[in-house]
């Protein structure tokens, strides 16, 4: 009976040793990321991650270091989140000078730097980890519109940059994972279409945690069921209703280190934080694939503009106005990419009719990000905020400048 016992106390000694021992470790490894940030900069931190191999910690929020994190962990957590905020700070001062990069080798460095730590700290699934990877695939991003708009810059390599920014980095089966984790229990139940999962949990949870505060909202839900949608109310979402309220003011400029220790869980429902420039990136590089050139101003023929000038005439002898094809647009160079890209665009197979438009779209996206690197305006969501909650207000002048000319398009196009 003795030997019986103290094996027992031998087994629940190590039960208690073996988390601390994890946890001191990763508390070890989070010490010498933070020694790594603050010697070197950026820089001197993907040179540590690369030579000693260290693996990115679970960066959690601050939500569920204060309501779901085992007291053994709270430690290490807090850790990882001052962590997670410096290196969103160094981001932070980085990002002016990254504009400042001249030469392709510097910028493709760079670029190829943010990339590798962005796909380091997406090793480990967690909200700080998710909110730093889109930061860094963002400033990334506008180093890459920058080499893809320079025709002098290796087509190869572009293409090597653009295939990085995948888009299921952030797909819904990865923040339905990330949700999971933050919660503590499996709230988001697997299924075929992790975004209506999404969409469907919380718009249950976010009602019943009103109903909770307000009864006469429940009786009316039951009163009237085909006024509302069906409520999910399993264990997890009824026990865990503080999780559906988030931050109801939210920090200007909304930079990522504003709303650091806010809040914020339905941005990983609707996907809110995914960077918009991975977008204009991808459909640049497709432009500069398929077309090959950035197009200034739309050309035609001498028949083609003959035909135009007629067709213009003729309607307005029935008192129609037809304006030219080049009007419908912001700019020449907004025509030009139209026209340049439109025929390169045939339906394939099984194209759904909203895959087929958006394709044939895509010189929209393009003539955007082309224009904006040509202005100095891409930019960093960060960035962009920033400028906008610090410049003046516009005049109406400004403000009505830029506006699409309406009209119907005319032929030619």
């Amino acid at each position: 009976m003795k030997l019986y016992r103290l094996i027992f106390l031998a087994i629940l000694a190590l039960a208690w040793v073996l988390p601390a021992s994890a946890a001191n470790k990763e508390s070890e490894i989070i010490q010498r990321l933070q020694l790594q940030l603050k010697d070197g900069g950026i820089p001197g931190l993907i040179e540590g991650i690369r030579k000693e191999r260290w693996g990115a910690p679970f960066i959690p929020s601050q939500w569920h270091v204060d309501n779901v994190a085992l007291p053994e962990s709270k430690a290490t957590q807090a850790q990882a989140r001052v962590f997670g905020k410096q290196l969103a700070e160094a981001l932070a001062t980085m990002a002016p000078k990254l504009r400042e990069t001249a030469s392709h080798d510097d910028l493709y460095r760079t670029t190829t730097d943010l990339l590798d730590l962005a796909d380091w700290i997406a090793t480990t699934e967690g909200y700080g980890n998710m909110l730093l990877e889109a930061r860094l695939l963002d400033l990334a991003s506008v180093e890459v519109a920058r080499l893809v708009s320079d025709l002098t810059f290796d087509q190869a390599k572009c293409n090597g940059l653009t295939a990085r920014f995948n888009a299921n980095r952030f797909n819904a089966e990865i923040r339905r994972r990330v949700l999971n984790r933050e919660v503590g229990v499996e709230m988001f139940p697997s299924s075929s279409n992790a975004q209506d999962t999404l969409d469907h949990v919380w718009a249950s949870g976010f009602g019943l945690r009103l109903e909770a505060k307000k009864p006469e909202y429940r009786e009316e839900r039951l009163r009237n069921p085909s006024h509302y949608i069906n409520v999910i109310e399993t264990p997890e979402i009824k026990a865990n209703l503080g999780f559906f309220e988030d931050a109801s003011v939210i920090p200007k400029p909304g930079t990522l280190l504003n709303i650091w220790d806010v809040k914020l869980h339905n941005r990983f429902i609707t996907g809110a934080f995914i960077p918009q420039n991975i977008k204009k990136v991808h459909a640049l590089a497709e432009f500069r694939n398929v077309v090959g050139w950035f197009p200034e101003k739309p050309v035609f023929s001498a028949e083609q503009i003959r035909i135009r000038d007629q067709e213009i005439a003729d309607a307005a002898k029935r008192g129609l106005k037809i304006v030219p094809f080049e009007a419908a647009f912001h700019s020449l160079r907004e025509a030009a990419f139209d026209q340049a890209w439109r025929p390169t665009v045939a339906r394939s197979p099984g194209m759904s009719v909203d895959e087929w438009n958006q394709r044939l779209n895509l010189s929209a996206p393009a003539w955007q990000a082309y224009e904006e690197v040509q202005r100095g305006d891409f930019l960093d969501h960060d960035t962009a905020e920033t400028k906008l909650h610090t410049k003046p207000s516009q005049t109406k002048k400004e403000k009505g400048s830029g506006n699409m000319k309406a009209g119907k398009r005319g032929p030619c196009c």
